[in-house]
């Protein structure tokens, strides 16, 4: 996703579905990404959650046949959980709840006007299923979003599969700067402003 993503440019909603795409021709606020400096093992961490999340969907299914993640209903949510092992409980919620707040960012991005608070909302509500559910950010991580959000941004979440890595914020124009040194504070190898791209380019002689 992240190869395809970047050959694209600009802001997209990918469904991984079907490998269909939209772009956006519109800004999602100013973006800085914070650099824990802590290696990952992005592999380990994906297949445990992905074999967890069907384990929990698969018990789902065997009472009720035609269960799948984009045909739940939110408000159903707790009688799903009824039906499973309670070690995944938590993994069956992450999968559902973040389904709809992806969702719901998808909805905020096709207005002409989205709002930027909404997103920064629905972005750490994802960031703390992925923390008290999935159980995938360390405490350097945990401090560099305390300290981001402190400063001003709007929202903020760990990036790619956890258990290290990176983080991302949305900051107000002017803020960056403040963001960007409170991240560093908490323990960062770095942290910086970053500029969307227009993807791969062709280059002709």
């Amino acid at each position: 996703m992240d190869q395809f993503t970047i050959s694209l440019g600009n802001l997209i909603y990918l469904n991984t579905e079907d490998d269909s795409h939209v772009l956006f021709s519109k800004l999602m606020g100013n973006l800085i990404v914070g650099v824990s400096g802590i290696d990952k093992d992005t592999f380990g961490v994906l297949a445990s959650l992905k074999t967890k999340a069907l384990k929990a969907i698969n018990q789902v299914k065997s009472t009720i046949a035609n269960f799948e993640i984009k045909n739940s209903k939110i408000e159903d949510l707790e009688k799903y959980l009824t039906l499973i092992d309670p070690e995944l409980k938590p993994y069956l919620s992450a999968a559902i709840k973040n389904y709809f707040i992806t969702k719901a960012a998808y909805s905020e991005l096709k207005k002409e006007s989205s709002d930027i608070n909404h997103l920064g909302y629905l972005m750490n509500k994802h960031h703390l299923l992925l923390r008290d559910n999935l159980k995938i950010t360390v405490p350097r991580i945990d401090a560099m979003i305390e300290n981001s959000l402190k400063a001003g941004a709007i929202g903020a979440k760990i990036i790619g599969s956890g258990g290290g890595g990176c983080i991302v914020a949305i900051s107000e124009p002017g803020n960056e700067e403040k963001i960007i040194s409170e991240i560093k504070k908490a323990g960062a190898v770095d942290a910086f402003l970053i500029k969307e791209s227009e993807g791969a380019l062709v280059y002709k002689k």
